[in-house]
């Protein structure tokens, strides 16, 4: 029998080898939490938060590939969310969950739908969580993380 998956509330399947990452090992990386769907922007952001924060990445396409990288980690610096993904999903739910599940990290939905995503993230309860427009996002995220970082190694 599988083991339940206790941010989805039922069985899940095996974890592959990218989820079985040793939290010793990453104990100390400072690291973002990318959930969008496009490999294409995927990457480019994923470049642009290593060059001009100075911050690694790890990137998931679906919601679980999300959780297995919050399993298998130490917290992330910040989780950075598309609001329309696969499977009828969305960022505002994905958010939800994790923050359902205990996770306390500062999160963002990036997105080309911004008023969509407000209304989603209000209706789920999560007012607190920003929402920045994929076509005017860089200088906004920039501050934003920087920020965060700070407030994370002041505590």
């Amino acid at each position: 029998m599988q083991p339940l998956n206790p941010l989805l509330g039922h069985r899940a399947p095996k974890l592959s080898p990218m989820c079985l990452d040793s939290r010793k090992q990453q104990a100390d990386l400072e690291w973002v939490l990318l959930l969008e769907d496009d490999p294409t922007t995927s990457r480019g952001l994923s470049r642009w938060l290593k060059r001009f924060v100075q911050v690694e990445t790890r990137s998931a396409r679906t919601v679980y590939q999300a959780e297995c990288w919050l399993r298998s980690m130490p917290p992330p610096l910040a989780v950075i969310s598309d609001f329309d993904l696969q499977a009828g999903e969305n960022g505002a739910s994905a958010l939800k969950r994790f923050r359902g599940a205990g996770l306390t990290t500062l999160a963002l939905i990036l997105t080309g739908a911004p008023t969509r995503a407000r209304a989603a993230l209000n209706q789920v309860g999560l007012d607190d969580v920003p929402v920045l427009s994929k076509s005017a996002y860089q200088s906004e995220l920039q501050v934003w993380l920087l920020a965060r970082r700070e407030r994370q190694r002041s505590a």
